[in-house]
């Protein structure tokens, strides 16, 4: 009985590592996609620019976008706060 407590906590503990892992993988996986999408935009304002000044407002909005690009990615990898309980 307390070898099939034992297998049924270890099994459930690894279930939910991998599920907590694989969250993990998406979140961080889907901020990439949308740093490279991020990327591929300013590739192309800076491409297209015909002048300074269009050169200019490519390089202006690039820190903005990449700033709300950090902060997700903190957020995606930031651990999860587990509350205790006190007695």
């Amino acid at each position: 009985m307390k070898l099939f407590f034992v297998l049924t906590m270890a099994f459930l503990t690894t279930s939910v590592l991998a599920k907590s892992l694989e969250e993990k993988k998406t979140k961080l996986i889907s901020g990439l996609d949308e740093r490279i999408s991020e990327l591929q935009k300013s590739k192309s304002c800076i491409q297209q620019a015909q002048d300074e000044k269009s050169l200019s407002e490519c390089r202006k909005s690039k820190p903005n976008r990449r700033e709300k690009l950090r902060k997700k990615l903190k957020e995606a990898t930031k651990p999860r706060e587990q509350k205790v309980e006190k007695k």
